[in-house]
């Protein structure tokens, strides 16, 4: 039902459909993927977004695909912890197909992405992203 028309046919491509807080957090822990896309169209609704889907991806030990666009810009350096593709289909594609192509590659850039997720989660990180903003 949420997945779009393009993608419901494709065998190995998953979608949840939204889940409260709790039962997301238990279908994180009990799902694994390898390869996780993150589009964000430019539109003023988005631009307020914010990184939650890198650390989402990250802590079911993948990697992503994002749009090159603020916020996985700020965050995702591209063929470390992630790729990004700008608004073109053959883009996202090559993205997709660089990561299947080279699995080693995918599998460091997934641990990365993981890395920088702890450390972004890290109670000390959030300690100081509030510190500053009450200074």
């Amino acid at each position: 039902q949420y997945t779009p028309k393009a993608l419901s046919s494709l065998s190995r491509c998953a979608m949840p459909a939204p889940l409260p807080w709790n039962a997301f957090r238990e279908y994180q822990c009990q799902r694994r993927v390898h390869i996780g896309l993150a589009p964000l169209l430019p539109t003023e609704f988005n631009a307020g977004k914010s990184y939650i889907k890198f650390l989402d991806i990250a802590a079911m030990g993948g990697v992503g695909v994002y749009s090159n666009r603020y916020p996985y810009n700020e965050i995702v350096e591209h063929g470390v912890d992630g790729m990004l593709a700008e608004d073109d289909p053959n883009d996202w594609r090559q993205c997709m197909q660089t990561l299947l192509d080279n699995p080693a590659q995918t599998l460091a850039m997934a641990k990365n992405a993981a890395q920088k997720a702890a450390d972004i989660g890290h109670h000390q990180h959030a300690f100081e992203f509030w510190h500053a903003r009450t200074s």
